[in-house]
């Protein structure tokens, strides 16, 4: 059983970040987004999933209180998702995730995760 999914979509996105440690601390953020996920199916027990998420800001409420031009820089974050069956009840799931926001840090951000599981359908 192979089967496999691309789709891609483009559009205008706002965000708002809320500080609670801050009074009146949101800041208001508007850009496009763009957005593309795929899915393959190697066989009925090995599957992938992706998803590339890449966001360019085009207005921030505080670009005047702010030191440098970095929030201007795109952010780009790609998820991606190995599920093995390994038997009819376990499941072995490797998660691997690139963030990268210079705003942040100009470094890329990976986080990682290995999860054995146990699944059974209903029906």
């Amino acid at each position: 059983m192979k089967d496999s999914e691309l789709s891609s979509r483009l559009g205008f996105a706002f965000k708002e970040d809320i500080n609670r440690a801050i009074e009146d601390g949101n800041v208001f953020q508007g850009g496009l987004e763009w957005v593309t996920k795929s899915r393959y199916s190697f066989s009925n027990k090995i599957r992938y999933e992706g998803k590339l998420r890449v966001y360019k800001f085009l207005y921030n409420s505080e670009s005047d209180k702010l030191p440098n031009e970095n929030w201007k820089a795109p952010d780009a974050d790609l998820e991606n998702t190995l599920s093995i069956g390994l038997s009819k009840y376990f499941q072995l799931t490797l998660y691997l995730e690139a963030i990268y926001e210079k705003e942040q840090s100009r470094r890329i951000q990976i986080r990682e995760n290995l999860a054995f599981g146990l699944t059974y359908k209903l029906f």
